[in-house]
């Protein structure tokens, strides 16, 4: 419904060509933003612009335009040269070129990618307006189109404040002061009388964010949005997934946000410049320009890779795969122990965004990084690290030349028995247990056989470091293949680690095998280990299960649990 209220909003799209901007850098973050000098319209010398509406450039910032509504009937596009690119302090103003005959009301104007044509767009006729100028971004040479070559907005906008095209000029955007981002797509570029109206579904709201909207613009490629308003004298800021498709934009927060009240208190009009490292605010109350500096971070030129994941991970092996970054194809792995330092570990070269890691020890937390090559000597940096455990080393089943194996130690762990050590009944301890463990996030959820198993409690209180020592193993009669295996289960917080240790006089032992945490859930069954004793065949043996409490402390989430010990040879 048309509104008979006058009020004085515009806004405009900045357009630049792709090839216009560093393609290796990133502004257009408004949260970035710090003032830094403004320039006044109202006087003669400057235009005496009274109501300005709307501010852009052309594409080299050599030049600066702003479209002035005097009121109604009156309107015109006012040309300013800039001796410094993009410097408003070093504007002349020029020239101008009246509007009004085709809107008395005008609110918004753009131009296309070279210049060679301008739009504008008002609340008096709700038309797009056409011009053609025979001199690139020189309105003195501008000349209506006709009517013939306008496009009526009324059904879709009948209050526009805002005019945009995307970079080709295949799409039109319409802002309203309804609140709504209307889409129109152009089947000849930059030729409005071609434009079709994508429909409501594809219309988006921001009212939520701004309910006096002023203006838009997008960054250059198009993932980026700033709408302006004079609700909020704010700019706020969006994502587009797809670019210039308004209905993929996410809105970034008020975080993102950018407050233009201490400058201005009726904000009309938003540009940038043509990397997105200054912002100019255009002003009605005060009839300036504002001009800001945005953050510039630049954008290597060797993106680093992305999704970085290990499968089929084995007890001597791992296979990794990932997200190229950019146009890549090598890159630099570096793995080692679960904590290592990036620079100390072992490096891999890959040619595939595949690679298996091999040679990897069994029951060991490994950390890997991922680095892309974009040759001579141009990285980028590190990923990572993702962490994965080796499987155990599971038993091998010994073959014996003649005969069968023969168990010289069988235990389901369902009581102490003949082994001795650091066993009690409260915390700090290795207990015999049935059922979970009295902690929970932690430990079995019972035994893997029999009634009973072996476990540590580690929640606060008695011993950093507890062993048990199992009977004693004669094997002085084997004669070949001897092997440990064992059932083993560890869920919680890492840190805590399993030493399981043999010896011959149960004065000196060696270290067999060190365990971490390994399953994901208490509900996780037990996992068998195998270890190789073939060098203790003919000799009478102990073995020694030693829990560290290390970096876990005194977390109760830290119960390791064993059952079911076996001990086989020929």
């Amino acid at each position: 419904m048309m509104r008979n209220y006058i009020v004085h909003l515009v806004v405009f799209f900045f357009l630049l060509p792709f090839n216009n901007y560093c393609q290796n850098s990133t502004g257009f973050d408004v949260s970035t933003a710090v003032y830094n000098q403004s320039y006044y319209v109202r006087s003669s010398a400057n235009g005496y612009v009274l109501t300005p509406n709307s501010i852009k450039f052309n594409n080299d910032g050599s030049k600066m335009f702003i479209l002035d509504a005097f009121g109604n009937n009156t309107g015109k596009v006012k040309e300013y040269h800039l001796s410094t690119a993009f410097d408003i302090s070093s504007s002349n103003y020029i020239t101008d070129f009246d509007v009004s005959n085709q809107d008395n009301n005008p609110t918004s104007f753009a131009f296309n990618s070279d210049g060679s044509k301008m739009f504008m767009t008002g609340r008096g006729q709700s038309y797009v307006n056409e011009y053609f100028l025979s001199t690139t971004f020189d309105i003195s040479t501008a000349s209506f189109s006709g009517n013939s070559q306008r496009f009526n907005i009324q059904s879709y906008e009948d209050d526009p404040t805002a005019l945009a095209f995307n970079n080709d000029g295949t799409k039109m955007f319409v802002l309203g002061y309804d609140d709504d981002i209307e889409q129109f797509t152009l089947s000849t570029a930059f030729d409005v009388s071609t434009a079709t109206y994508l429909g409501n579904n594809n219309a988006l709201d921001i009212y939520s964010q701004e309910s006096s909207p002023t203006s838009l613009a997008f960054n250059n490629d198009g993932t980026k949005m700033f709408v302006l308003g004079s609700s909020g004298d704010d700019i706020n800021e969006y994502d587009l997934a797809s670019p210039f498709d308004v209905m993929t934009a996410t809105y970034l927060g008020a975080s993102e946000n950018f407050d233009v009240s201490n400058e201005d208190g009726k904000p009309t009009s938003l540009t940038f410049n043509n990397d997105g490292s200054k912002m100019y605010v255009l002003g009605e109350l005060n009839d300036e320009v504002y001009e800001y500096n945005l953050q510039i971070q630049q954008t290597p030129s060797c993106p680093d890779p992305s999704g970085l994941t290990a499968s089929n991970i084995t007890n001597n092996s791992v296979d990794l795969s990932w997200t190229v970054g950019g146009n890549e194809t090598e890159w630099n792995l570096e793995y080692g122990p679960a904590g290592f330092t990036l620079g100390s570990g072992t490096v891999a070269n890959a040619s595939l965004t595949s690679y298996t890691l091999s040679g990897l020890n069994a029951a060991t937390a490994y950390d890997i990084y991922l680095q892309a090559n974009c040759g001579v000597g141009d990285t980028s940096t590190w990923i990572g690290p993702i962490n994965f455990v080796t499987l155990f080393n599971a038993p091998n089943n010994i073959s014996c030349a003649t005969g069968n194996s023969t168990s010289f130690l069988l235990d389901d762990l369902d009581s102490t028995g003949y082994w001795t050590g650091d066993f009690g009944t409260g915390n700090g301890y290795w207990r015999v247990f049935s059922g979970s463990t009295s902690s929970s996030g932690t430990g079995p959820s019972g035994a893997h056989s029999g009634s009973n198993y072996f476990y540590f409690e580690s929640s606060t209180g008695g011993l950093a470091t507890a062993s048990i020592i199992s009977p004693v193993i004669d094997l002085t009669n084997a004669i070949g293949g001897a092997e440990l295996s064992f059932y083993y289960h560890f869920y919680g917080s890492s840190g805590a680690e399993l030493n399981v240790s043999i010896s011959t006089d149960l004065i000196n032992f060696s270290n067999l095998a060190t365990l971490s945490m390994y399953q994901t859930s208490e509900s996780d069954p037990f996992v068998q280990v195998g270890i190789d004793l073939g060098a203790y065949v003919g000799q009478v043996i102990y073995l020694k299960f030693t829990y560290l409490r290390g970096s876990q402390g005194t977390s109760y989430q830290g119960d390791i649990a064993i059952d079911l010990i076996e001990v086989k040879a020929c």
